[in-house]
């Protein structure tokens, strides 16, 4: 009589996504499972993701792979898994005594994680395994000026130019800032000449008024498919250009702006799911993994300050949007920030400009660019005493 052999699942799981705690816990909760750490380094400035506060949690149903399964190539764009051989060998040996295997990294975005060639490698070997993918709780966006928020969430603009670039490919967002691009109107009006260039179809299609423009809102979303430097597009002007795929409207939901990528809950978009035509509901489900290289290049939405709706704009934090209390040590008026982003979190120093996280809601200065950099200097591989990963 044959035996049924159960399926085992593999789960890829980057702990920068929000809710991953809280998902590999559940994970977790099943005595088959294990969480393999596939970091080169397993020591992280969140202490709870350190491999001793993880040993500590799980006991010797964490394994640190980093040695076999790490990508040595780190910070350098690229991917090279330290010695694949050992490190498949070993995850065959778990699947084959019954386990489901947690895959850990810090990674967002699967994709260009080091983590997707390890599940390829493994799928070549055992074809019969399930790999689940985490579900994010947040859809990256993108805050725009008007008219070209329009312009894009309308199918109208591929490209959208920015200073800075971005390694996430996946659905966005589009949100229209509260502030209008002046180059483009001419008093309360579009300006049609400097639109003629773009086409007949962008003539005829642009609303001509300031009124028939949403500002403050997610009013669509687009398939971020490339940054490129280079392209034929009537849009590209550089430096880089966010290339733009499968765009369509969604009715106007308000929400605070942010600079760069900015995350959004899933459930915010829910109200526009209830009235969304045929096929949009599903395509704003699309599963992503968001990961932001943020640079701190000066920010592309500054709001005109010749009227007064505009100059309300700076009473608020530039990063959470809150009622602001502390200007910036520049004095910039585009750089105003509440009590709690006014400071590094991590050194408590005053900032201009912060970076973005990747496992925090918060922002911080570049002291904590250089305290991962020297961690990551001080890990020596060889003196480490990891939980053994076993064959």
């Amino acid at each position: 009589m044959s035996t049924m052999i159960a399926t085992r699942t593999v789960y890829p799981v980057g702990y920068s996504t929000l809710g991953s705690q809280e998902y590999i816990e559940g994970l977790m909760s099943s005595r088959q499972t294990l969480l393999i750490d596939t970091r080169i380094s397993p020591k992280s400035w969140n202490a709870e993701w350190c491999k001793d506060a993880l040993q500590a949690k799980y006991g010797d149903r964490y394994r640190w792979a980093g040695r076999y399964l790490g990508n040595t190539a780190l910070g350098t764009g690229r991917i090279e898994i330290a010695n694949p051989a050992v490190g498949i060998k070993g995850l065959i040996t778990y699947l084959n005594e019954g386990h489901d295997l947690i895959l850990l990294c810090q990674c967002r975005q699967f994709l260009n994680c080091h983590m997707s060639q390890i599940v390829s490698l493994l799928q070549g070997k055992m074809p019969t395994i399930e790999i689940v993918q985490q579900q994010p709780d947040t859809i990256p966006c993108l805050s725009i000026k008007q008219p070209w928020a329009w312009l894009i969430a309308n199918g109208l603009k591929d490209i959208e130019n920015r200073d800075w670039s971005t390694n996430y490919r996946g659905p966005l967002l589009i949100h229209a800032g509260k502030a209008f691009d002046k180059d483009c109107f001419i008093g309360s009006t579009i300006d049609l000449d400097l639109f003629n260039r773009f086409g007949i179809e962008v003539f005829d299609a642009l609303p001509r008024y300031k009124t028939d423009y949403a500002l403050g809102c997610i009013i669509g979303q687009a398939d971020l498919v490339d940054v490129v430097e280079k392209s034929d597009s009537r849009w590209f002007c550089g430096d880089y250009g966010f290339a733009l795929e499968n765009a369509q409207t969604i009715d106007p939901i308000p929400y605070a702006g942010k600079l760069k990528l900015f995350d959004v809950p899933r459930d915010v978009i829910q109200v526009a799911l209830i009235c969304a035509p045929e096929g949009q509901e599903e395509a704003l489900a699309v599963e992503t993994d968001a990961e932001e290289v943020v640079d701190t290049s000066p920010p592309d939405l500054v709001p005109d300050n010749n009227t007064e709706d505009n100059k309300a704009i700076h009473n608020h934090c530039v990063v959470c949007g809150e009622l602001a209390t502390v200007a910036s040590p520049s004095g910039r008026e585009d750089s105003i920030y509440c009590k709690t982003h006014g400071h590094c979190l991590r050194c408590g120093a005053s900032v201009e400009q912060f970076i973005k996280h990747p496992y925090i809601s918060n922002y911080v200065c570049n002291c904590v660019v250089e305290f991962e950099i020297q961690l990551q200097r001080n890990e020596d591989l060889k003196q480490a005493k990891p939980v053994a990963f076993s064959f």
